[in-house]
């Protein structure tokens, strides 16, 4: 599920990514003036569209009268007037209209809304882990690299972040699926990222991060390399 956000404020893009974070199923792009926006539609529409109104190229309302859109929209404002609220019902058949401040379940109240149909439907491979706003906070298995056990706690390495939260690392290989491996009695890796094997040294190389590989668990690699 594709949604395109355009906002040019970098606080309120962190904050409308955390909003949005108890939502995997959701693959967000972000872009910040109309003119990005404009690029990114000529190649693929959206499945939702978030937007600030006021842009630092214009209003949104001009990109939409020319796209036409047929996607639902969320236009965000922090000016409360009834002739925006008619533009913004007017410029496509799904189109809602959020007054800032607001809370992080009213913005996802209308997502869910609007996609019931895609996220009903859909059950990604994600990992939970505490969020924010009294959600978890849902990490898709595709952007964990590698899993580090120290005592009882596991760090979660991504593509961006690492998340330290107190689990086994034995419970989180029951919960990830085929892709990942155990090579040492501290590391669990994604063989997505497999770089090389290093069995003079014993060192695996994920995402170009050099990791242990304990004498026990060549067998596992070797298993998932052939």
């Amino acid at each position: 599920m594709n949604v395109l956000i355009i906002e040019d404020d970098p606080a309120c893009r962190l904050r409308l990514q955390s909003m949005l974070e108890p939502l995997p199923v959701l693959r967000l792009t972000f872009v910040h003036t109309l003119s990005e926006a404009r690029a990114h539609c000529c190649t693929t529409f959206p499945d939702l569209l978030i937007s600030e109104i006021n842009l630092s190229d214009g209003e949104i309302f001009s990109l939409l009268r020319e796209l036409k859109p047929i996607f639902p929209i969320i236009l965000i404002t922090a000016d409360p007037q009834a002739h925006i609220l008619d533009l913004t019902l007017a410029i496509a058949p799904q189109s809602n209209l959020l007054i800032k401040p607001f809370h992080a379940l009213t913005l996802l109240g209308i997502v869910k809304k609007l996609l019931t149909p895609f996220i009903s439907t859909t059950t990604p491979n994600v990992f939970l882990i505490p969020g924010k706003f009294s959600h978890k906070k849902a990490i898709p298995f595709s952007d964990i690299q590698f899993i580090h056990a120290e005592g009882n706690y596991i760090t979660i390495q991504t593509h961006h972040s690492a998340y330290t939260i107190k689990y086994s690392l034995r419970r989180a290989i029951k919960d990830l699926d085929a892709r990942f491996v155990q090579v040492h009695k501290a590391f669990l890796v994604n063989m997505d990222y497999f770089n090389r094997l290093n069995l003079s040294t014993n060192e695996i190389l994920i995402n170009r991060k050099v990791l242990p590989v304990g004498r026990t668990f060549r067998k596992n690699i070797i298993d998932k390399l052939n």
